[in-house]
């Protein structure tokens, strides 16, 4: 009864991989096992135009991106890969996905019998819209079809049989005396559940630094990954580290690229905890569905498990830089170098400040010196010394002025290379230059060539004078006072004194 029964069942089984072996030898092109000549390639024809952003077709050689996606929207790439592509005049191209490295694209891409979404990303632009692949590269499956967890059939014999011969003749003798091409016999070794493992040398199996958690995240020196990749040391990238945006933009929308986070932690005498201090680096679209759209490179920062904000931190696509709210910039208390236009709303301050070009608007407090060479002007100038050296100087047009509050009591002195003094009055009714001595001796304006006269020298601290011209003797030529008019008065005084003399000389 066992005789009769065991002759179905290898007779069972000798048809079954007779029909297989049949059905192999049919066509050339069947896929086999991998590692034979005729294995089905693992790779993927695929043809597309590329074109700038602006539409127009490129040429010439491209770097181009290509990424496999799950989905059509969202997540993360399942694999990708970038090459150098070259289209004709009009942007047409043709590559082989998969050619980067030997082995093609991994075998179990397509094996789940999903779909799977292309996505390609021209160097220096956004991610292009995702299509989905056609049948063609789920042939892969057809392929593994063909091996029993990627091996051939004549690999494995059933668990307990002997070489022995049946007096049927064949399906035992077949089954128990086929080759394995894997003699696991010689391998040694040992390993730990969730460890990818290492060839620690020809024969023998350990345990590799790669450890998978049941969630399917991936942890490089630690056992408890954090997220879908957790690496416990440090990366070095030869090459371009990229954070894709996390979406392709729309006419009504546009998107973030993925973030670069950063995080510290400290300790709240409040609570008792360590609370995150989360910074997050991250660039945003600027003007999406325009004729220039463009970017910028944003701070951002949360508290705790908050979701990061904006701070107002923000670096354009020119690399300028616009300061969150309350930004205050350092107090200048030595000496600064400024070689163009200076504009202060608030207080300038320091030892000593150079200017070169102008400065206006606010106040401005000096306890240095000041040298400009162009116009210094604003609604409030305070300028103080107490000698010479702290005097304030304007060179402009030719005139020199020097405005200082020595102790001597001069309010104004002019020394200049054409003109001392320059007064003049648009007005009206109006006074070019004015002065004014409340002494009880005094010269209100008083006019000399280099040296004082004798007479000058006899009279200047017994008068009050309004105004005062004075001619040294030994000039040749010179008036103490001066006063033309065409068609007007030259000089008018009025005394108003009861008695007056006129002297002259």
């Amino acid at each position: 009864m066992k005789s009769g029964l065991l002759g179905k069942v290898s007779l069972t089984l000798w048809v079954c991989l007779a029909s297989w072996t049949g059905l192999a030898q049919q066509s050339a092109t069947t896929p086999e096992a991998p590692g034979t000549s005729s294995a089905v390639p693992r790779l993927i024809n695929y043809s597309s135009v590329l074109r700038d952003v602006n539409g127009k077709p490129l040429s010439g050689v491209t770097g181009v991106m290509f990424m496999l996606y799950k989905d059509e929207q969202g997540g993360a790439p399942v694999w990708m890969e970038t090459q150098n592509v070259t289209p004709d005049k009009n942007g047409h191209y043709t590559v082989t996905l998969g050619t980067t490295i030997s082995e093609g694209l991994p075998a179990d891409l397509f094996s789940n019998g999903e779909a799977r979404w292309l996505a390609v990303q021209v160097e220096g632009q956004a991610e292009q819209p995702r299509v989905m692949l056609v049948s063609v590269p789920y042939a892969f499956k057809a392929g593994d079809a063909q091996t029993l967890g990627g091996l051939p059939v004549n690999a494995f014999a059933l668990a307990g049989t002997q070489p022995s011969r049946s007096p049927s003749g064949s399906t035992t003798d077949i089954i128990a005396a086929a080759p394995s091409a894997l003699n696991t016999g010689s391998i040694g070794g040992t390993g730990t559940t969730n460890f990818l493992p290492l060839w620690t040398s020809s024969t023998n199996l350990g345990n590799s630094i790669v450890f998978q958690a049941p969630n399917s995240s991936i942890g490089i020196g630690t056992t408890t990954p954090a997220a879908k990749l957790d690496v416990n040391g440090g990366a070095t990238i030869r090459g371009t580290l990229q954070l894709p945006a996390t979406g392709t933009a729309t006419a009504t929308h546009g998107f973030n690229s993925q973030p670069l986070d950063a995080l510290a932690s400290s300790f709240s005498s409040s609570s008792h905890a360590a609370v995150n201090q989360h910074f997050r680096w991250q660039a945003e679209p600027v003007a999406n569905n325009t004729a220039s759209p463009s970017g910028k490179f944003n701070l951002l920062f949360a508290s705790g498990s908050a979701t990061p904000t904006e701070t107002g931190l923000s670096i354009s696509n020119k690399g300028i830089i616009t300061f969150a709210t309350g930004q205050t910039l350092p107090t200048v208390t030595g000496n600064e170098l400024v070689k163009g236009n200076l504009s202060a709303t608030g207080s300038v301050s320091g030892a000593s400040a150079n200017f070169t070009g102008n400065v206006s608007t606010g106040n401005q407090t000096v306890t240095g010196s000041i040298t400009a060479s162009g116009l210094v002007s604003g609604t409030t100038a305070s300028f103080s010394g107490s000698n010479t050296s702290e005097i304030v100087s304007v060179s402009q047009f030719g005139t020199g002025a020097a405005v200082s509050a020595l102790s001597n009591g001069v309010g104004m002195i002019g020394v200049g290379d054409v003109n001392g003094v320059v007064g003049e009055a648009t007005a009206n009714i109006g006074i070019g230059v004015q002065g004014q001595s409340n002494g009880s001796r005094g010269v209100g304006v008083f006019g000399y060539e280099p040296t004082f006269s004798n007479t000058a020298n006899s009279l200047l601290n017994n008068v009050v004078v309004g105004v005062w011209g004075d001619v040294n003797q030994g000039a040749n030529t010179g008036e103490g006072m001066l006063a033309t008019a065409d068609d007007t008065v030259a000089i008018f005084g009025q005394n108003n004194s009861q008695t007056f003399q006129l002297l002259s000389s």
